[in-house]
Order: structure tokens, then C-alpha cells, then sequence
């Protein structure tokens, strides 16, 4: 006796496994989607490279090496009225950490990217604020 096959039984055929492929994959995309977030050119005129907000950080690259933008960056700080908690700087990058009048807290991350370019992180409160990270971006663009 021949065995029999039971393939042609199952319900998951080829056209059911790939439609269920397609939704796995697109629920993982639309879960992962608030991870990545946005990435928009700025100009080049103004210094920035990117912008990328991720981890609720509104990352942005300059076109200025890192100790000159460390100099604009403290400036930035200063116009816009924070209070110093820390300020750290060496070769590999630098950190600032301010508070807000309200006291919200607003970190700064200054990375190194090659010679002449300087990565800026800027998160604004615990969870993170887009909006008012982007002023302290456009208060650093302001001072190149």
C-alpha cells in the first residue's frame, strides 16, 4: 500500500503562508517604525548634515570638527538660558548636561564623526521632547 499524502489538507497552503509572512512582516515594521523615526537633509550651507531622531534623541551632524563646535554648542546653552550641571570634554567627544528654568533636564552628546565633522545629540526631558531638542539644534546652528 502506498502512504498517502496529507499536504492538500492543510490549511496553510503556499498562498496562505506567504500572505501570513506578509502580515508578520508588515506588523513588524509598523512596530518597529517609531524606533527608527525620521531622517531629513538640512543644508549644507548651515553646517548640518542629518537629522535623525531615534531613542528620542534629535541627532544631527555638523560640518564643524569637535572642538570648534564645543565652543558654539556652550553658546547655545547659554543664549538659551539653561544652568550648567556638567560639562565634559576629550578627544572621543564631549557631554552637557543642563536643566531647563522648570527644571527638565536637557542632555547634549557630542561625538566625533572623521576630522572635520561632529555628531550632536540632544534629548530634552526623560522621555524625550522633538520639539524642543530641534530649538537647541537651531540655537547651534545659529552661533556657526
Amino acid at each position: 500500500m502506498e502512504p498517502v499524502s496529507l499536504h492538500h489538507l492543510s490549511p496553510f497552503g503556499e498562498a496562505m503562508k506567504r500572505y501570513a509572512f506578509s502580515l508578520l512582516f508588515l506588523g513588524l515594521l509598523v512596530s518597529c517604525s517609531g524606533c527608527v523615526g525620521a531622517t531629513v537633509v538640512a543644508g549644507a550651507g548651515a553646517g548640518v548634515g542629518t537629522y535623525s531622531y531615534i531613542n528620542r534623541e534629535l541627532t544631527a551632524t555638523y560640518h564643524e570638527p569637535l572642538q570648534e563646535i564645543w565652543l558654539k554648542t556652550l553658546g547655545a546653552v547659554k543664549k538659551l538660558q539653561l544652568t550648567f550641571r556638567t560639562k565634559k570634554i576629550d578627544a572621543l567627544g564631549g557631554a552637557i548636561e543642563a536643566r531647563r528654568a522648570d527644571g527638565t533636564m536637557v542632555k547634549i552628546q557630542l561625538t566625533p564623526v572623521g576630522e572635520r565633522d561632529t555628531a550632536i545629540g540632544v534629548r530634552v526631558g526623560t522621555w524625550g521632547n522633538r520639539e524642543k531638542s530641534a530649538i537647541v539644534h537651531s540655537a547651534i546652528r545659529k552661533e556657526l
